[in-house]
């Protein structure tokens, strides 16, 4: 997170087949970097196949933490009124919201307050399973990659082959020059042996 202090947005890819460790190697990512930089606003969460047909599902529950943070009040107020059209308990903390219009895409709602919320602190967007989110969440994450926002980190883990069928996939490729792939492949037996000594270390 240190790394995105004053540069453009960063965006890494957790590619791999199944079984690989793509979201345990998220998991730790997500940790590792809560302890590194306690004032970094940290949103992760998780797509899943079955809600594809659940606009924003994967990010909904985020969207509470994300409007708390230092810098959404700066935030245009029609786009909080676009946040807690999606997550209703925004209107508790923003009480004079304008009524929701939906004159623009969700996603550059979304976008500024992003924004807004970055120049205060850093800020980190991790998702899960992120190739079958569905088209809403393909459409943020797409935007995000495209016009990049200062001091937002952009981590992304999915299978291998399923990039390639998303619409985020093209995204992605064209934006080769700011994204980082981390590209997982099989262990081998020396690592299997290590992996399976640091889960069950042998005592004799």
């Amino acid at each position: 997170m240190g790394e995105c202090q004053g540069r453009p947005g960063r965006v890494v890819v957790i590619e791999g087949d199944e079984g690989l460790g793509k979201s345990r190697l998220l998991v730790e990512f997500v940790r590792g970097a809560r302890t590194r930089d306690p004032s970094a606003v940290i949103l992760s969460g998780t797509a899943f196949g079955s809600e594809q047909t659940r606009p924003y599902a994967a990010v909904r529950p985020l969207i509470p933490q994300l409007t708390s943070a230092r810098g959404a009040s700066a935030a245009p107020a029609e786009s909080l009124a676009a946040l807690a059209h999606l997550a209703p308990e925004g209107r508790e903390r923003y009480r004079s919201l304008p009524d929701f219009r939906a004159d623009e895409p969700l996603s550059r709602h979304v976008e500024r307050v992003v924004a807004d919320v970055a120049e205060e602190q850093p800020l980190l967007l991790a998702l899960d399973d992120a190739p079958p989110a569905d088209s809403a969440i393909q459409e943020l994450l797409g935007a995000l990659v495209r016009r990049p926002t200062r001091r937002v980190l952009l981590v992304l883990a999915g299978r291998r082959e399923a990039w390639s069928r998303s619409p985020l996939g093209l995204d992605l490729q064209q934006a080769s020059g700011r994204v980082e792939r981390l590209k997982l492949g099989p262990l081998s037996p020396s690592q299997v042996e290590a992996l399976l000594a640091s889960m069950a270390p042998f005592v004799p």
